[in-house]
């Protein structure tokens, strides 16, 4: 059985703390709307979907550099450990893209109710005039 710190290699715990930073500040944006917040949440939130594809990238690069050089024995062993990696990581950035979503849209359902500048209007979509 492998260790839960080496499920995913360094990439997942990357994505895995990218994903924590936007859901806190996806819930700071549904507690408190503003403008400030919903940046912050939509830029870690690409951050984190970029650091997934960014993992599952190395995983795959590095599963299929290694079994070239290895015994032919442990070749499905080496591959398998590193597209498990890879789609750890892609995973870990969907899942965390599902749970971001629920706050940040409530959060953005307060803002645009709350009649601030900058705020959209129900009945135009757009700012106020």
């Amino acid at each position: 059985m492998v260790p839960t710190s080496q499920v995913g290699g360094w990439p997942a715990w990357l994505v895995l703390g990218l994903v924590a930073l936007s859901l806190a500040l996806a819930v700071s944006h549904a507690v408190r709307p503003s403008h400030r917040t919903l940046v912050a949440a939509v830029v870690t939130m690409a951050a984190c979907f970029l650091g997934g594809l960014f993992g599952t990238a190395v995983g795959l690069a590095r599963s299929f550099g290694s079994v070239a050089s290895i015994d032919p024995a442990l070749k499905s062993t080496v591959l398998a450990r590193g597209i498990s990696e890879a789609m750890n990581c892609t995973a870990f950035a969907l899942g965390g893209t599902l749970l971001w979503s629920v706050p940040f849209v409530v959060g953005e359902v307060r803002r645009r109710r709350s009649g601030r500048p900058g705020a959209a209007t129900p009945a135009t979509g757009g700012p106020p005039r």
